[in-house]
């Protein structure tokens, strides 16, 4: 895994990216180029992380977008395709899929789960991840999700801590929350575990 000095230098990276990331929507007034933008820059983490592990540590590590890399999934000789945020690949095979939320809601939570089930379909050993920046979901609907779910989520990781609120826009500066090192430590972690 990554030294302490090389889990700083990650951590430094990708908040200067996340600050700089939402510095920029500051200005964007449109709600719907809004949320792209704040979800595009959050999957970007995804990426960050493991180009870092690939180029430190030599894994053979590759983050796909994943409307650009869609699986095939058959079910009673139906097919269609289907993707989640990331896809992360370990010697070409895939190992982690990433779903990725600027804040994370019961509604998101149970639309992640129900595309993780699916995704396992083709890909029954495939590790699952939500990362989000804040959480906004109570505790007893990440429980009744996962048992409706069957835990098909392995993980959540919210980078930020606290809860969030809508009143206080995190794209916003004066309400923006950082990063949190040991929070970010947990899901390159569990990139790191999926290559290995």
């Amino acid at each position: 895994m990554l030294t302490n000095e090389q889990l700083d230098e990650l951590h430094a990276t990708i908040s200067a990216h996340y600050t700089k990331s939402y510095d920029e929507l500051e200005t964007v007034t449109g709600g719907g180029e809004l949320r792209s933008a704040r979800g595009n820059s959050t999957e970007e983490i995804v990426d960050i992380v493991c180009r870092y592990l690939r180029e430190t540590l030599g894994l053979n590590l590759e983050s796909r977008v994943g409307t650009d890399d869609e699986q095939t999934i058959t079910v009673r000789d139906c097919t269609k395709k289907h993707q989640v945020d990331r896809h992360v690949y370990f010697n070409g095979r895939l190992v982690l899929i990433v779903e990725v939320k600027a804040y994370l809601d019961a509604c998101y939570y149970t639309r992640a789960c129900n595309d993780f089930k699916v995704m396992r379909i083709a890909h029954p050993d495939v590790k699952t991840v939500l990362l989000s920046l804040e959480n906004g979901v109570a505790d007893d609907a990440i429980v009744f999700t996962d048992a409706v779910f069957g835990d098909v989520c392995d993980k959540i990781v919210y980078l930020c801590s606290g809860k969030r609120s809508s009143s206080k826009p995190m794209y916003l500066s004066k309400f923006r929350k950082p990063i949190e090192k040991e929070r970010l430590k947990s899901f390159i972690e569990m990139v790191y575990n999926s290559a290995c």
